[in-house]
């Protein structure tokens, strides 16, 4: 029951944002409904009862009133006390020309002007609608409760890593770039963040399945302060100038402030997926000076570290850790009893002496963490190992080649970012932050948002909620009186019941395997238990040559498309027969004389003549009319591949695909799925679209093959969807980055997509398209149109 009542929380805060803009011709009413709170004679009354009075009256949430009653105010807790805000002139001029001393709440005069106002507003939400994913990619959402000097211009292809601390995992990286809070402390769960700790001692871990021990750093159990943006800790700023400065600098560098002993580790999976970075774009991390802030001058030491790690192969495989470095210089890492640690001699400690290190480290393709980690370098017998440790990491960035969909704000953008005053488009940004962010003013809490939901919503919602009542009441019924437990007993032997009838019990059936598939033989087992064991030593034991058949059918039918017995889960009367009967029990055969090695009998298929046939054969037409469907095997059967082959062959060829192994299963309809399609989640209630318009298999009931069709939904698929057309645009970077002309891009493309060169007649109509089409300016470029009719090409779907 509990299960279910998250699942309808869960449902009701993803409707809940849609259900924000339902809200917009409601807006009237609740400036009108503010307006009656407001009433300077109201002042005398408590608020919060005025408030919930009001909203009875009209019939108005009582939350989002309250909000609107903050936000006409302008108290500073509304958002951006400081913009602009012309859409509330009219209301600001109203306000002014109110006598004080007059009760106006049900004057119909004042009450029209007031709506008036609220109209206004309307009309102005309204217009802003159209713009919102622009608005939303260039600002992020909370850019009207960000102060103005917390709004960052982020050159493309720059990740500051400290702007990530005040955005939750799963936002957009062009979001967090360009709210930059000043002193934000990092926590787990903000956008790219693994792992923060502080004050672990000597061991710790740094990231899932990674333990390293850090006692050769004078790593121990003190800390203080947090992991902030900008500053060394949350009570001033970085400088590193190497002069000597207060404790309390306002900012003036961008960087990571770590208090020793602490550490913070990036997950940059996470941080490419929320920035559309490829997957094959490498990455360097740039720390231009590292060490003591400047307020600790003339004092302390900090030990200063750089850990690049990837998810450990296996569990007994130690390579975790691909690249060390220790107050800027590279350190040996080894491992004993599951935990790394640093070896070898390594550079003496960083002090309040003007001196700084320098990071600049190229991360490798297979890297998933990178660790800051700041100890206090004290040593034994000191009464505090962390004094004056005001750690810092100046400049602390990631960098990489930015392509059109890195998600970065283009420098058209970053212009509407000025220092002073406000552009219409950053008005436009703020007013709908103001309106629709979580902190908006038609936010609505998603308890009270049924009402709003109509259609498939209303009637999702109505089956959630069914369910969610029916589990409690079986929950309120359940009465348990004792502990149940089950043990294995002795198995017995049951009898035939006639007709299926267990009221009419014939003789004993002795535990044993079927007769019928052992020519009337029917040997009781000789078992103390159920008899599940024998009965499985029945089945696959060389004795039974009707198993191996079956596996070696399956594992043919794999490599050819079709098998010896092309009924693969009907070897009886009603199935077809092999064609090839006397090759089928010499695989049978060789496959039970391999101990039932599925390697051996792959072997032994693949490195076989017919195999190796091309799908196209010079055969004669005689051939051909004596047996068109191949079932003698003259040629190969030319296959289309199935969905999963597929799916990640577009993710490899375009550089996309995630290689990492296990892990739990996502969905594919997300857009930022990049993992092996094997890891796809698969739902019996309902199947992902993808899966189902490629003929996966129905998951309510077992399959013997696939089937293949060939629909015209397939192709729409290829051509017009989010997924390829993503594919299509990472496709076309990865060519203009590895190729410099058209010719060369062409010829790249046929190489990654087909491993052959394109033939005369194909380069020229791949450049007549390159340089006489254009972009019809809808969503892609020529190239991307040109990369997208490859990837959808026969060519690339159909092995021969």
């Amino acid at each position: 029951m509990k299960e279910q009542q998250l699942e309808v929380d869960r449902y009701l805060a993803t409707q809940a944002r849609s259900v924000r803009e339902k809200l917009i011709p409601e807006i009237p009413q609740y400036v009108v409904g503010a307006w009656r709170v407001m009433n300077p004679l109201k002042k005398k009354a408590n608020e919060n009862k005025v408030i919930t009075d009001v909203a009875k009256q009209m019939k108005l949430n009582e939350d989002l009133l309250r909000r609107w009653v903050a936000y006409l105010e302008e108290k500073p807790e509304s958002g951006a006390v400081k913009s602009e805000r012309p859409y509330l002139d009219g209301w600001r001029e109203l306000k002014k020309q109110q006598d004080a001393n007059v009760d106006l709440t049900d004057d119909k005069a004042a009450l029209a002007t007031v709506t008036a106002v609220g109209d206004t507003l309307r009309q102005q939400a309204e217009s802003v609608l159209p713009q919102r994913a622009a608005l939303l990619q260039h600002f992020g959402e909370e850019v009207a409760f960000i102060a103005e000097t917390d709004r960052a211009t982020v050159a493309p292809g720059i990740i500051p890593l400290g702007n990530l601390f005040d955005d939750a995992s799963g936002s957009l990286l062009s979001t967090a770039l360009v709210s930059d809070v000043f002193k934000a402390t990092a926590k787990e769960g903000n956008l790219g963040i693994a792992r923060v700790a502080q004050g672990w001692g000597h061991q710790t871990s740094i990231a899932a399945g990674i333990s390293f021990n850090f006692r050769s750093l004078g790593s121990d159990d003190a800390k203080h302060g947090d992991v902030v943006n900008d500053g060394w800790d949350v009570s001033g700023g970085i400088s590193t100038t190497g002069k000597r400065a207060r404790a309390n600098l306002p900012r003036t560098e961008q960087g990571i402030g770590i208090h020793a002993n602490a550490l913070i580790t990036f997950d940059l999976e996470e941080i490419r997926r929320a920035g559309l970075i490829p997957a094959d774009r490498p990455l360097t991390f740039r720390v231009d000076r590292a060490g003591l802030n400047d307020d600790a001058f003339g004092s302390g030491s900090v030990h200063l570290a750089v850990i690049v790690s990837k998810t450990p192969s296996e569990k007994s495989e130690f390579d975790a850790i691909l690249i060390a470095s220790v107050n800027g210089q590279p350190a040996k890492v080894e491992e004993n009893d599951s935990t790394y640690y640093f070896t070898g001699e390594l550079s003496p400690p960083l002090r309040g002496d003007g001196k700084f290190a320098e990071f600049e480290i190229k991360l490798p393709l297979d890297a998933r963490y990178l660790t800051l980690v700041a100890t206090g370098a004290g040593k034994a017998g000191e009464e505090n190992s962390i004094s004056s440790d005001h750690a810092v990491f100046s400049g602390a960035r990631l960098e990489y080649e930015p392509t059109r969909s890195s998600g970065v704000p283009p420098e058209s953008v970053a212009a509407n970012l000025p220092a002073a005053g406000e552009t219409p488009v950053l008005r436009d940004a703020l007013l709908y932050s103001e309106l629709f962010s979580d902190k908006g003013v038609l936010a609505i809490p998603s308890k009270d948002i049924s009402s709003y939901l109509t259609g498939e919503p209303a009637t999702q919602l109505a089956s959630l909620n069914k369910t969610r009542d029916e589990r409690k009441q079986a929950a309120d019924a359940i009465k348990v009186l004792m502990a149940h437990a089950v043990s294995d007993g002795q198995g017995a032997d049951m009898p035939v019941y006639l007709a299926g009838d267990p009221r009419k019990k014939g003789p004993l059936a002795p535990r044993s395997f079927p007769a019928i598939l052992r020519n009337g033989d029917s040997t009781p087992f000789k078992s103390s238990g159920s008899g599940r064991l024998e009965l499985a030593r029945a089945i696959a034991s060389p004795d039974n040559p009707l198993t191996a058949r079956v596996f070696v059918n399956r594992i043919w039918a794999g490599h050819f498309g079709a098998g010896l017995v092309r009924t693969p889960s009907n070897f009886g009367t009603l199935g077809e027969r092999p064609t090839h009967p006397e090759l089928l029990d010499w695989l049978a055969a060789r496959f039970i004389e391999s101990g039932w090695s599925m390697k051996a009998l792959h072997r032994e298929i693949m490195l076989s003549a017919t195999y190796r046939l091309r799908s196209s054969s010079s055969e004669s037409s005689k051939t051909q009319a004596t047996d068109p469907d191949n079932h003698l095997l003259w040629r190969m059967n030319r296959r289309r591949l199935e969905v999963e082959p597929w799916r990640d062959s577009v993710l490899a060829v375009v550089g996309n695909l995630d290689r990492a192994m296990g892990g739990p299963s996502s969905n594919l309809s997300n857009g930022n799925n990049r993992r092996r399609t094997l890891y796809g989640f698969v739902s019996r209630h309902q199947l992902d679209d993808l899966l189902r318009l490629f003929d996966f298999p129905d998951p309510n009931i077992t399959a013997g093959q696939r089937t293949v069709t060939t629909v015209p939904l397939q192709q729409l698929f290829v051509l017009n969807s989010e997924f390829m057309v993503a594919q299509s645009r990472a496709f076309a970077a990865r060519l203009t980055s590895e190729a410099s002309t058209d010719d060369l891009r062409v010829h790249r493309a046929y190489e990654l997509l087909f491993n052959r060169s394109p033939s005369p007649s194909e380069l020229e109509l791949g450049l007549e398209f390159l340089t006489a089409s254009k972009s019809d300016g809808t969503k892609l470029t020529v190239l991307e149109q040109y990369a997208l009719a490859l990837l959808g090409s026969n060519e690339f779907a159909f092995v021969d």
